[in-house]
C-alpha cells in the first residue's frame, strides 16, 4: 500500500514538473523529516526526466531563523553543504538558497528588543 502511493506521489510530481507551467518550484527546507522527504521525492523525479526536459528550475530554500539550536542550525548546514557537491553531478536546474533575517527583522529582536508576542 505504502509502495503505491509513493509511487503515486512520484509519477505526480514528474507530470508536475514537466507540465506547461514554467514557474520555478520553491522548496521551504528546515532539515526536518518532512521537508527532507519532499526533497528526496522531487530530486528522484527530476532525475527520471530526461535531461533535455528538465527545464523548470528548482529552489531549495532554507531560512536561518537564528533561533533553533546551533548543534541543529549546524546539522542543517553540513546538509545543505553536502547536497550542494551532489547536486553538482546530478544534471538538475535545482540550487540550494541561504536565507537569514537582518537583525532589525530578526527573532530576537522583535521579542526582547520590540517587545512583541
Amino acid at each position: 500500500a505504502l509502495n503505491g502511493k509513493l509511487k503515486a506521489i512520484r509519477r505526480q510530481l514528474r507530470d508536475g514538473y514537466l507540465a506547461t507551467d514554467s514557474r520555478p518550484w520553491i522548496i521551504g527546507f528546515s532539515g526536518g523529516k518532512d521537508s527532507t522527504l519532499l526533497l528526496h521525492l522531487v530530486l528522484e523525479a527530476i532525475r527520471n526526466v530526461a535531461p533535455e526536459d528538465r527545464r523548470r528550475p528548482v529552489y531549495v530554500v532554507s531560512n536561518n531563523t537564528q533561533v533553533e539550536s546551533p548543534v541543529f542550525q549546524d546539522f542543517v548546514d553540513r546538509l545543505l553543504e553536502r547536497l550542494e557537491q551532489s547536486l553538482e553531478g546530478l544534471n538538475v536546474p535545482v540550487r540550494v538558497v541561504r536565507t537569514k533575517p537582518l537583525p532589525e527583522d530578526s527573532f530576537w529582536v522583535n521579542l526582547l528588543g520590540k517587545g512583541y508576542p
